[in-house]
């Protein structure tokens, strides 16, 4: 306490009031994160359709990424390129050469 009583001033409470401060963003955290990967997932869409083998193109997109992304961030992105591949290519009638 201090000495006008008050806890929440102290040092060892502020801590507490710097974690409730950390968990009120967590959500907009996971907001930003999951729109920046949305964001990409669009963006490669739509120069993977323009390209004439998109999993050339995924490749890469994954060399010049790695350097950059979290592995956990990069698996995601290879899983989501991965399944626009294939739509891709199923949209032409087949794998692409």
């Amino acid at each position: 306490m201090n000495n006008e009583g008050k806890m929440e001033e102290t040092p060892e409470w502020q801590l507490f009031k710097r974690i409730e401060n950390l968990e009120a963003i967590v959500p907009t955290l996971r907001d930003a994160y999951g729109l920046a990967v949305m964001a990409f997932v669009i963006s490669f869409i739509h120069q993977a359709e323009t390209e004439a083998n998109p999993r050339q193109f995924k490749d890469v997109m994954i060399t010049s990424l790695e350097p950059f992304v979290s592995p956990g961030l990069m698996k995601i992105l290879q899983r989501e390129m991965l399944e626009i591949c294939e739509s891709i290519e199923k949209e032409r009638g087949g794998a692409t050469p």
